[in-house]
Protein backbone atom coordinates (compact mmCIF):
# COMPACT_ATOMS: atom_id res chain seq x y z
CA UNK A 1 0.00 0.00 0.00
CA UNK A 2 1.23 3.36 -0.83
CA UNK A 3 2.11 6.19 2.09
CA UNK A 4 3.50 9.13 2.69
CA UNK A 5 7.41 9.60 2.97
CA UNK A 6 9.20 12.54 3.75
CA UNK A 7 11.89 13.20 0.84
CA UNK A 8 15.57 13.31 1.86
CA UNK A 9 14.68 12.25 5.44
CA UNK A 10 18.19 10.97 6.20
CA UNK A 11 19.20 15.07 6.70
CA UNK A 12 17.32 14.43 9.80
CA UNK A 13 18.47 11.30 11.52
CA UNK A 14 20.65 11.23 13.89
CA UNK A 15 23.13 8.73 15.48
CA UNK A 16 22.72 6.74 18.63
CA UNK A 17 25.60 9.12 19.92
CA UNK A 18 23.87 12.58 18.59
CA UNK A 19 26.08 12.77 15.60
CA UNK A 20 24.40 14.00 12.28
CA UNK A 21 23.74 11.33 10.27
CA UNK A 22 24.97 10.99 6.52
CA UNK A 23 23.43 8.94 3.59
CA UNK A 24 25.39 6.10 3.90
CA UNK A 25 25.13 6.15 8.12
CA UNK A 26 24.26 2.34 8.51
CA UNK A 27 20.66 1.74 10.11
CA UNK A 28 21.92 0.06 13.16
CA UNK A 29 24.06 2.99 14.18
CA UNK A 30 21.30 5.27 13.63
CA UNK A 31 18.84 6.19 17.11
CA UNK A 32 16.94 3.57 17.86
CA UNK A 33 14.17 4.92 19.67
CA UNK A 34 11.71 7.63 18.14
CA UNK A 35 13.53 11.17 17.89
CA UNK A 36 12.44 13.71 20.12
CA UNK A 37 13.98 16.43 18.38
CA UNK A 38 14.18 16.95 14.79
CA UNK A 39 16.57 18.74 12.95
CA UNK A 40 15.24 21.56 10.16
CA UNK A 41 17.47 24.62 9.15
CA UNK A 42 16.14 27.99 11.16
CA UNK A 43 16.10 30.29 8.20
CA UNK A 44 14.95 33.20 10.34
CA UNK A 45 13.93 36.29 8.22
CA UNK A 46 15.01 34.94 5.19
CA UNK A 47 12.48 33.39 2.46
CA UNK A 48 14.47 30.66 0.73
CA UNK A 49 13.62 29.62 -2.98
CA UNK A 50 11.97 26.34 -1.60
CA UNK A 51 9.66 28.78 0.49
CA UNK A 52 8.54 31.30 -2.19
CA UNK A 53 8.17 28.11 -4.34
CA UNK A 54 5.76 26.72 -1.58
CA UNK A 55 4.17 29.93 -1.55
CA UNK A 56 3.25 30.47 -5.19
CA UNK A 57 2.21 26.77 -6.07
CA UNK A 58 -0.43 27.11 -3.08
CA UNK A 59 -1.42 30.31 -3.84
CA UNK A 60 -4.12 28.67 -6.39
CA UNK A 61 -5.86 26.99 -4.05
CA UNK A 62 -7.12 29.57 -2.17
CA UNK A 63 -6.08 32.20 0.73
CA UNK A 64 -4.21 30.47 4.27
CA UNK A 65 -3.55 27.40 2.52
CA UNK A 66 0.00 28.07 1.91
CA UNK A 67 0.38 28.99 5.51
CA UNK A 68 -1.88 25.62 6.35
CA UNK A 69 0.67 23.90 4.41
CA UNK A 70 3.67 24.77 5.79
CA UNK A 71 1.83 23.75 9.37
CA UNK A 72 1.18 20.29 7.78
CA UNK A 73 4.74 19.71 7.02
CA UNK A 74 6.16 21.01 9.77
CA UNK A 75 3.55 18.18 11.64
CA UNK A 76 4.38 15.49 9.20
CA UNK A 77 8.26 15.52 10.48
CA UNK A 78 6.53 14.89 13.89
CA UNK A 79 5.11 12.40 12.59
CA UNK A 80 7.65 10.86 10.58
CA UNK A 81 10.21 11.11 13.58
CA UNK A 82 7.62 9.32 15.97
CA UNK A 83 8.66 6.08 15.33
CA UNK A 84 10.96 3.32 15.55
CA UNK A 85 14.41 4.02 13.09
CA UNK A 86 13.08 1.04 10.67
CA UNK A 87 10.36 3.12 9.95
CA UNK A 88 11.70 6.51 10.55
CA UNK A 89 10.46 8.60 7.37
CA UNK A 90 7.15 7.45 6.67
CA UNK A 91 3.90 9.23 8.07
CA UNK A 92 2.07 6.07 9.61
CA UNK A 93 -0.44 5.46 11.99
CA UNK A 94 0.71 3.93 16.00
CA UNK A 95 0.53 0.66 14.56
CA UNK A 96 2.80 1.50 11.53
CA UNK A 97 0.29 0.87 8.88
CA UNK A 98 0.53 3.41 6.17
CA UNK A 99 -2.16 6.13 5.94
CA UNK A 100 -3.76 8.48 3.22
CA UNK A 101 -4.76 12.35 3.19
CA UNK A 102 -7.96 11.47 5.02
CA UNK A 103 -6.46 9.21 8.01
CA UNK A 104 -3.81 11.96 8.70
CA UNK A 105 -6.59 14.45 8.68
CA UNK A 106 -8.69 12.40 10.87
CA UNK A 107 -5.20 11.43 13.15
CA UNK A 108 -4.56 14.90 13.80
CA UNK A 109 -8.68 16.60 13.94
CA UNK A 110 -8.29 18.68 10.86
CA UNK A 111 -10.17 19.89 8.12
CA UNK A 112 -9.86 16.66 5.69
CA UNK A 113 -9.83 18.88 2.44
CA UNK A 114 -6.90 21.67 3.88
CA UNK A 115 -5.05 18.30 4.55
CA UNK A 116 -5.74 17.10 1.20
CA UNK A 117 -4.85 20.04 -0.83
CA UNK A 118 -1.59 20.33 1.61
CA UNK A 119 -0.35 16.67 0.73
CA UNK A 120 -1.00 17.20 -2.88
CA UNK A 121 1.36 20.46 -3.14
CA UNK A 122 4.00 18.88 -0.68
CA UNK A 123 3.96 15.95 -3.27
CA UNK A 124 4.00 18.07 -6.82
CA UNK A 125 7.18 17.44 -8.61
CA UNK A 126 7.96 21.72 -8.27
CA UNK A 127 7.87 21.22 -4.43
CA UNK A 128 8.87 17.79 -3.40
CA UNK A 129 8.89 17.67 0.32
CA UNK A 130 6.60 14.45 0.27
CA UNK A 131 6.90 11.15 -1.91
CA UNK A 132 3.72 9.39 -2.03
CA UNK A 133 5.15 5.49 -2.78
CA UNK A 134 4.86 1.80 -1.67
CA UNK A 135 5.67 1.16 1.70
CA UNK A 136 8.34 -0.29 2.55
CA UNK A 137 10.40 -0.63 5.85
CA UNK A 138 14.04 -0.39 6.34
CA UNK A 139 13.85 1.98 3.06
CA UNK A 140 17.47 3.68 1.84
CA UNK A 141 17.35 6.70 -0.23
CA UNK A 142 20.43 5.42 -1.88
CA UNK A 143 22.83 2.65 -2.21
CA UNK A 144 24.63 2.07 0.58
CA UNK A 145 27.08 -0.78 2.32
CA UNK A 146 25.40 -4.23 1.44
CA UNK A 147 25.96 -4.99 5.26
CA UNK A 148 23.70 -2.38 6.21
CA UNK A 149 20.76 -4.38 6.74
CA UNK A 150 18.98 -4.96 3.11
CA UNK A 151 19.70 -1.46 1.85
CA UNK A 152 17.07 -0.57 -0.92
CA UNK A 153 17.42 2.27 -4.07
CA UNK A 154 16.15 4.50 -5.37
CA UNK A 155 16.82 8.36 -6.56
CA UNK A 156 16.89 11.07 -4.37
CA UNK A 157 14.25 13.85 -5.59
CA UNK A 158 15.32 16.90 -6.78
CA UNK A 159 13.96 19.66 -4.19
CA UNK A 160 14.11 18.82 -0.25
CA UNK A 161 13.49 21.08 2.92
CA UNK A 162 17.51 21.60 2.87
CA UNK A 163 20.27 20.87 5.26
CA UNK A 164 19.62 19.86 8.54
CA UNK A 165 22.87 20.95 11.00
CA UNK A 166 22.56 21.54 14.97
CA UNK A 167 26.20 23.54 15.86
CA UNK A 168 25.23 22.47 19.56
CA UNK A 169 25.49 19.22 19.25
CA UNK A 170 28.79 17.25 18.32
CA UNK A 171 29.94 17.57 14.14
CA UNK A 172 30.66 14.66 11.86
CA UNK A 173 33.98 14.63 11.70
CA UNK A 174 35.31 14.86 8.22
CA UNK A 175 37.96 13.11 6.46
CA UNK A 176 40.64 16.25 5.47
CA UNK A 177 41.41 14.15 2.48
CA UNK A 178 37.98 15.14 1.04
CA UNK A 179 39.83 16.25 -2.38
CA UNK A 180 41.47 12.47 -3.15
CA UNK A 181 41.23 11.77 -6.72
CA UNK A 182 38.23 9.57 -7.63
CA UNK A 183 36.92 7.24 -10.34
CA UNK A 184 34.95 9.40 -12.49
CA UNK A 185 32.90 6.42 -13.48
CA UNK A 186 31.80 5.58 -10.19
CA UNK A 187 30.46 9.17 -9.58
CA UNK A 188 26.54 8.78 -8.81
CA UNK A 189 24.35 10.83 -11.21
CA UNK A 190 23.10 14.19 -10.55
CA UNK A 191 20.38 14.42 -12.98
CA UNK A 192 17.47 14.93 -10.47
CA UNK A 193 16.13 17.90 -12.40
CA UNK A 194 13.99 17.54 -15.73
CA UNK A 195 16.17 15.76 -17.92
CA UNK A 196 16.93 18.70 -20.45
CA UNK A 197 17.34 22.13 -20.83
CA UNK A 198 14.64 24.11 -22.57
CA UNK A 199 15.63 25.24 -26.42
CA UNK A 200 14.30 28.57 -25.31
CA UNK A 201 16.77 29.38 -22.58
CA UNK A 202 19.72 30.58 -24.55
CA UNK A 203 23.08 30.86 -23.90
CA UNK A 204 23.39 34.24 -23.49
CA UNK A 205 20.44 33.90 -20.54
CA UNK A 206 22.55 30.61 -19.23
CA UNK A 207 25.53 33.20 -18.79
CA UNK A 208 23.53 35.28 -16.67
CA UNK A 209 22.41 33.32 -14.25
CA UNK A 210 26.00 31.93 -14.07
CA UNK A 211 26.59 35.09 -13.75
CA UNK A 212 24.39 36.22 -10.97
CA UNK A 213 24.56 33.24 -8.95
CA UNK A 214 28.33 33.28 -8.79
CA UNK A 215 27.82 37.00 -7.37
CA UNK A 216 25.47 35.82 -4.83
CA UNK A 217 27.70 32.93 -3.81
CA UNK A 218 30.73 35.44 -3.38
CA UNK A 219 28.41 37.38 -1.47
CA UNK A 220 27.71 34.25 1.01
CA UNK A 221 30.62 33.02 2.13
CA UNK A 222 33.14 36.11 1.08
CA UNK A 223 36.10 33.39 0.65
CA UNK A 224 39.20 34.46 2.49
CA UNK A 225 42.25 33.21 0.61
CA UNK A 226 42.67 31.38 -2.71
CA UNK A 227 41.83 28.08 -1.60
CA UNK A 228 38.40 29.44 -0.96
CA UNK A 229 37.73 30.81 -3.94
CA UNK A 230 38.96 28.25 -6.11
CA UNK A 231 36.59 25.82 -4.81
CA UNK A 232 33.39 27.67 -5.53
CA UNK A 233 34.53 28.76 -8.71
CA UNK A 234 34.57 24.85 -9.17
CA UNK A 235 31.52 23.90 -7.79
CA UNK A 236 29.84 27.02 -10.46
CA UNK A 237 31.54 25.15 -13.39
CA UNK A 238 30.83 21.63 -12.45
CA UNK A 239 27.29 23.16 -12.19
CA UNK A 240 28.01 24.85 -15.58
CA UNK A 241 28.93 21.61 -17.30
CA UNK A 242 26.28 20.11 -15.88
CA UNK A 243 23.18 21.94 -17.93
CA UNK A 244 25.12 22.10 -20.72
CA UNK A 245 25.49 18.26 -20.78
CA UNK A 246 22.05 18.25 -20.23
CA UNK A 247 22.46 16.37 -16.82
CA UNK A 248 21.21 19.53 -14.78
CA UNK A 249 18.28 21.74 -15.17
CA UNK A 250 19.43 26.25 -14.74
CA UNK A 251 17.26 25.95 -11.46
CA UNK A 252 20.07 23.80 -10.61
CA UNK A 253 21.71 27.28 -9.46
CA UNK A 254 18.48 28.22 -7.01
CA UNK A 255 19.00 24.94 -5.30
CA UNK A 256 22.70 25.52 -4.82
CA UNK A 257 22.25 29.19 -3.47
CA UNK A 258 19.57 27.65 -1.23
CA UNK A 259 22.32 25.15 0.06
CA UNK A 260 25.15 28.10 0.45
CA UNK A 261 22.43 30.11 2.60
CA UNK A 262 21.73 26.79 5.11
CA UNK A 263 25.54 26.41 5.25
CA UNK A 264 26.14 30.09 5.84
CA UNK A 265 25.85 29.61 9.85
CA UNK A 266 28.15 26.61 10.20
CA UNK A 267 31.29 26.92 11.96
CA UNK A 268 33.41 25.89 8.75
CA UNK A 269 30.41 27.09 6.29
CA UNK A 270 32.71 26.37 3.13
CA UNK A 271 33.67 23.10 4.19
CA UNK A 272 29.97 22.20 5.10
CA UNK A 273 28.95 23.60 1.61
CA UNK A 274 31.28 21.04 -0.32
CA UNK A 275 29.77 18.30 1.69
CA UNK A 276 26.44 19.09 0.82
CA UNK A 277 27.67 19.67 -2.84
CA UNK A 278 28.40 15.92 -3.20
CA UNK A 279 25.16 15.08 -2.42
CA UNK A 280 23.64 13.24 -5.93
CA UNK A 281 21.47 15.93 -6.71
CA UNK A 282 24.66 17.76 -7.37
CA UNK A 283 27.17 15.57 -7.64
CA UNK A 284 30.11 17.62 -7.27
CA UNK A 285 33.58 15.77 -6.41
CA UNK A 286 36.11 17.44 -5.86
CA UNK A 287 40.02 16.13 -7.31
CA UNK A 288 43.32 16.54 -6.44
CA UNK A 289 45.54 17.92 -9.21
CA UNK A 290 49.04 17.88 -9.04
CA UNK A 291 50.89 21.47 -8.77
CA UNK A 292 52.86 22.32 -12.00
CA UNK A 293 55.43 24.84 -12.01
CA UNK A 294 54.54 27.61 -14.49
CA UNK A 295 54.07 31.47 -14.57
CA UNK A 296 50.23 32.34 -13.88
CA UNK A 297 51.26 35.88 -13.68
CA UNK A 298 50.32 36.69 -17.06
CA UNK A 299 47.56 35.11 -17.01
CA UNK A 300 44.13 37.22 -17.29
CA UNK A 301 41.54 36.12 -14.08
CA UNK A 302 38.06 35.30 -15.78
CA UNK A 303 34.88 36.95 -14.70
CA UNK A 304 34.09 34.21 -12.33
CA UNK A 305 37.87 34.40 -11.15
CA UNK A 306 37.85 37.81 -10.25
CA UNK A 307 34.17 37.42 -8.38
CA UNK A 308 35.44 34.60 -6.38
CA UNK A 309 38.95 35.30 -5.26
CA UNK A 310 39.74 37.86 -1.76
CA UNK A 311 40.67 40.93 -2.15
Amino acid sequence: MDTYRITDWWRYEVTEKGHIAKIDTPLEQLRKKPLEYIRWTNFGHRLGPAFRKLNKKAWPYGPGIAEATFGIFGKCLELAADQQREYRGWILDEKQNPVDAKAIAELLEWDVDVVTRAMEILCCPEIQWLEFKPFSPIYRELPVNPANLGALSTNVPAKHPGLFQNETETEVKRNKNETVRENPDSRPSASDFPPSVSASVSKTELGKKRNQATMQLAEIFRPQNQSDGTTLRNIIEHLEMGIFAERFNPEIYDAMLEVAHQCHSARKPIAMFVQAMKDPRFGYRPERKRLIKTDISRKRPSRIGQLLTPH
